[in-house]
């Protein structure tokens, strides 16, 4: 997409005005300014299921816990301790004391009861909205019976059965603390985010939010030495790139990566490639023909050249998937499989062969298939629509029609929801180091809101959940190979890639660091003299 010279200059403008305005309080010297495709959905952790989200949410909000990056252990933030029975069914959390939200409310055991217990009245209740269908909790905390309070700094658990990942899945942004409030809107916390986070909400406007260094914060060796952080959406990759090269910009996203040479050769320039657990994936509609007959399935795997999806579109950032989860994440020291582990080839005979064997064929085929992608470039999806022609064309030569359907994040996001893709190119960045994060949130049949082939397998239903409710890391490992190997005969996906995210930045900022997550550490940042 192309914007005219005139639109092209007021993009630059917008992000050099991010640190001129609000009375001249911005300026180059205490001002972090990080540009992206996209703007954020949401400021309510409950209601995120996008990145850009995560990301400025992951400033204002905490977690009961975080994941070391490093060693993948889990490690205590606003919980002082948390211990659990024997039996895996009962938590208890000591609650961090003397934090405080943005506001000056005291953090207390009442707060984090709250955080909890408004997803699951939300979720029993079936409260929903345009923003906010609770994706996360359905997906991923469904397992919690119930949370109460036990004193002013204690709150307990109780889980309907034991689930190894829980003290993990307690660091995602989904239940990060919020202050309680009571009677407002389903959207309150979105339009009033108060957190106890290192940044706090300054001012939000369409494609821009600004943050300012919460002082009173708790973690004296968190704190942020500048005092703004601005989020600018900039959706042309070419007006980001020139943003960064002019100094508007300190941080920019979702840049093409037929760039990053140069950006490594740029004297004011750094880039940095950062390993996450993450896939992208064509997803096919399982619930409904022709994909819901396997045949057809296994015939888009043998027809996709997958190879040249990876070598066009990743240029060297992304490799070759052959499962929903990378080979690299284990369980304690415990591979799942192997980087050998087969995939169907590339073969557009066999495909047609299958196509056949699947009923589709002749007049079944003059209905166009529908190809959902998000329109924007993201960290794990660096030219979606690029990804999408080569599959259309892919098709095109075996007499099939795909119609692409380029879309904004939120209307991707509900057409894949109601179902009305027959195909849809997505990519997932796990949030945790565990493969219930991918194998039971995007596959298992009661992720509704994240499963967006809609596959529904009983097998496989039962291999996940028996992974996820067993402690001992060397049967969840070959349990989740159970898993796999079910995935792969049933396909109903097409593994595309994993990849880094990508990320460049001017040399002023030193100490760029990183959550589990891929999230950003900017408190953490620190701005060169020179």
């Amino acid at each position: 997409m192309k914007f005219p010279i005139g639109i092209s200059i007021f993009l630059l403008l917008v992000v050099s005005c991010a640190r001129n305005t609000d009375s001249g309080e911005l300026s180059k010297s205490n001002t972090v300014v990080v540009s992206w495709s996209k703007d954020i959905t949401t400021l309510d952790p409950a209601c995120a299921d996008g990145w850009e989200s995560a990301e400025v949410i992951s400033q204002i909000y905490e977690g009961l816990v975080y994941e070391d990056p490093e060693n993948h252990t889990v490690k205590m933030r606003l919980a002082e301790s948390i211990k659990s029975s024997e039996n895996g069914l009962i938590w208890d959390v000591k609650v961090r004391k003397g934090v405080k939200f943005h506001d000056g409310t005291p953090m207390d055991a009442n707060a984090v009861a709250y955080s909890f217990q408004r997803q699951i009245n939300a979720v029993k209740n079936g409260t929903t909205h345009y923003n906010c269908a609770f994706s996360y909790w359905k997906a991923y905390f469904n397992m919690i019976e119930g949370v109460k309070v036990t004193s002013e700094f204690s709150v307990r658990f109780t889980l309907k059965y034991n689930y190894a990942p829980f003290l993990k899945m307690l660091e995602i942004f989904a239940v990060f603390i919020v202050r309680p409030s009571s009677g407002e809107s389903v959207d309150y916390i979105d339009k009033n985010p108060i957190g106890t986070g290192p940044f706090k909400l300054k001012k939000r406007m369409e494609g821009r939010v600004v943050l300012e260094r919460n002082s009173s914060y708790w973690n004296d060796d968190m704190k942020p030495t500048y005092k703004y952080l601005v989020f600018q959406t900039i959706p042309e990759n070419r007006q980001r790139m020139l943003a960064l090269e002019g100094g508007q910009t300190d941080i920019a996203y979702h840049l093409d990566p037929g760039r990053y040479l140069s950006i490594g050769l740029h004297p004011g320039l750094k880039i940095k490639k950062i390993q996450s657990v993450n896939i992208a994936y064509l997803a096919l509609n399982t619930s409904r023909p022709p994909f819901s007959i396997k045949q057809n399935r296994v015939a888009v795997n043998h027809l996709i050249d997958r190879d040249k999806i990876v070598k066009m579109v990743y240029q060297g950032t992304g490799e070759l998937a052959n499962a929903p989860i990378p080979p690299f994440l284990e369980l304690d020291g415990k591979s799942i499989y192997k980087k050998d582990f087969w995939w169907y080839k590339h073969d557009r005979q066999k495909a047609q062969e299958l196509f056949k064997a699947g009923g589709y064929v002749g007049a079944s085929r003059n209905k166009p298939l529908n190809l959902y992608v998000i329109r924007s470039p993201r960290g794990t999806l660096p030219n979606p629509i690029l990804m999408a022609n080569l599959i259309r064309n892919d098709f095109k030569k075996a007499g099939i029609e795909v119609k692409v359907h380029a879309l904004e994040y939120r209307d991707y996001k509900n057409a894949l929801r109601s179902g009305k893709h027959d195909m849809a190119i997505h990519s997932w960045i796990g949030d945790l180091w565990d493969p219930d994060n991918f194998l039971f949130g995007l596959l298992h049949s009661s992720s509704t809101g994240t499963n967006y082939s809609r596959f529904n397998n009983t097998s496989y239903d039962a291999a996940v959940y028996t992974a996820r409710s067993v402690d001992k890391s060397e049967k969840r490992a070959v349990t989740y190979l159970k898993a796999l190997k079910i995935f792969r005969d049933e396909a109903p996906w097409v593994p595309l890639a994993f990849s880094r995210v990508v990320v460049t930045y001017s040399r002023r900022l030193k100490n760029f660091k990183h959550n589990m997550d891929t999230t950003s550490l900017y408190n953490l940042v620190r701005l060169r003299d020179k």
